[in-house]
């Protein structure tokens, strides 16, 4: 009985990561993107980027992917 209560415990355990895994999406943006293009954060970002607040060129990569043209 022991046995089936933690397999139900650890199914439900897989269950909730996979769950909180699926519904969210990598930052785009990282430690190594600013290293490769020798940008700082605040290049698109206006504070901090937990804040979500994009500047003009931070709104054009994100709808763009790309720096190209937001110059």
């Amino acid at each position: 009985m022991r046995a089936l209560k933690a397999l139900v415990m650890a199914a439900i355990m897989a269950a909730g990561f996979i769950t909180v895994y699926s519904f969210t999406s990598p930052a785009s943006a990282t430690v190594q993107y600013k290293k490769d293009t020798g940008k700082a954060c605040n290049y698109c970002h206006d504070g901090s980027p937990k804040d979500k607040k994009l500047t003009p060129k931070g709104e054009c990569f994100k709808k763009n992917k790309s720096l190209d043209g937001c110059e």
